[in-house]
């Protein structure tokens, strides 16, 4: 028997620039705008862009500040995505970096095989666009745009930490305490993406790390190939391609009240993985789950149009030979919880 063990996992828009607020965007973000930046941000398609590649929109009666401040966090630690337009590599490359990710960390990806209303992540491949990522969870729906060139595990990575809540790392309110910024060197279009925030924004979790995957290397946006930041020993900042283990904690930290709530979910698929015929005949899957019987919970099998409810085992009749993808999905109160998908061969051997 093999037991798989799975953790349950009004927009606003304006013409030049995001409105933060009423009075003074200073006031309301703490930022240090002074010499550092005329802008913090900039609006496209609709969007409201900020430090670079960070997706703002109106969530309800929530203001850009409200989101910056105190970005709603995935409930559960357990994250649901797609993928559109998207090719069998780049997918592939997206898997790669969540499950780098969920081996890392306490957070949990889910993968929806069908498109459904949010909360919801589709991984979204532009041809000739930007990468750029909502902040935190939105409650409908929300997507990390991805282009060429940006489907290598750091960028991937990156742009899922905006999704969870995590704000760039030079941009810290401490950020002068360890490198040197050099204005003149970095395009006037993008002094946004270098912006000092205060703790009200982005409260910093642990020390300053120059190798985290949210820390832009020191030739970002330059205009003459010359540094745009230093660390104050004179050393350049590398890109980094790989978690830190700064960037491990914070998100633990930042998510270590939600995934106090979640519940733990073992599946046992008793069948195997090849069945052998002579001909065309039913085969007998059998599944179970520990919490079977519980109230609250209940179970589904999907396999090809057919649907099992609340069942241990099922009867499936192949309409040919070949390989069917089977899911398991076990849910609490409605809630999907956990699930799991099983490649069967069907073979024909006379």
């Amino acid at each position: 028997m093999k037991t798989l063990k799975l953790f349950l996992l009004s927009f606003l828009f304006f013409l030049s620039s995001c409105n933060f607020s009423d009075n003074s965007r200073t006031d309301m973000l703490g930022f240090n705008l002074d010499q550092e930046s005329s802008n913090s941000s900039y609006s496209k398609d609709g969007y409201c862009i900020y430090d670079g590649d960070i997706l703002l929109q109106k969530d309800g009666s929530r203001t850009y500040s409200n989101i910056l401040s105190n970005p709603t966090l995935w409930p559960e630690g357990i994250v649901y995505y797609n993928f559109n337009n998207c090719s069998v590599s780049h997918k592939e490359n997206i898997r790669h970096a969540l499950n780098i990710l969920m081996a890392a960390t306490t957070i949990k990806f889910v993968e929806e095989v069908e498109m459904v209303s949010g909360p919801l992540i589709t991984f979204n491949f532009i041809e000739n666009g930007d990468c750029n990522s909502h902040l935190g969870m939105h409650p409908v729906h929300q997507n990390i745009n991805l282009t060429i060139g940006c489907f290598g595990e750091d960028k991937v990575l990156h742009e899922v930490f905006h999704a969870l809540g995590v704000h760039h790392e030079h941009n810290r309110k401490d950020r002068d305490n360890y490198i040197e910024m050099f204005w003149d060197n970095i395009k006037t279009d993008y002094f946004f993406a270098f912006t000092k925030q205060n703790e009200m924004v982005a409260p910093a979790y642990g020390s300053y790390d120059y190798k985290s995957i949210m820390h832009y290397n020191s030739l970002a946006f330059t205009k003459s190939g010359n540094p745009v930041f230093k660390k104050l020993n004179g050393e350049l900042i590398a890109t980094n391609t790989q978690l830190t283990k700064s960037d491990i904690n914070g998100v633990n930290y930042l998510y270590r009240d939600e995934v106090k709530n979640r519940s733990t979910v073992i599946i046992d698929v008793a069948s195997p993985t090849q069945f052998v015929f002579t001909k065309l005949a039913p085969f007998i899957v059998n599944f179970t789950w520990d919490a079977i019987g519980t109230k609250g919970y209940s179970s589904k099998v999907i396999i090809n149009d057919a649907v099992y409810n609340n069942i241990t085992n099922f009867s499936f009749s192949p309409p040919d030979f070949g390989i069917y993808t089977i899911r398991f999905e076990v849910y609490l109160n409605g809630k999907l919880i956990s699930y799991n998908h099983r490649d069967v061969e069907y073979i024909y051997k006379p």
